[in-house]
């Protein structure tokens, strides 16, 4: 079982990333159509690895960051 799967506000930081950078994509690849600029399967392809990368970094960043804020409320002894 992933954490996304139990972590509902990873889920979201998650899916409100991807459509941001989904809609930057879209927004991009319309540009190019207007400008005449033939659509590359590569430069799509760059995309959506850019996409999915930036996906994982910011999951990772909420992962480290509320695992650092736990361990922070941790008692410690004396």
């Amino acid at each position: 079982m992933k954490i996304e799967q139990i972590d509902p506000v990873a889920r979201t930081i998650a899916r409100q990333e991807r459509k941001e950078l989904e809609d930057n994509f879209l927004r991009v690849k319309l540009k190019r159509c207007e400008k005449n600029v033939p659509l590359n399967p590569a430069w799509e392809q760059n995309w959506l690895d850019y996409i999915n990368r930036a996906v994982r970094a910011a999951y990772i960043a909420y992962v480290s960051n509320t695992q650092q804020q736990t361990q922070n409320k941790r008692p410690t002894a004396p």
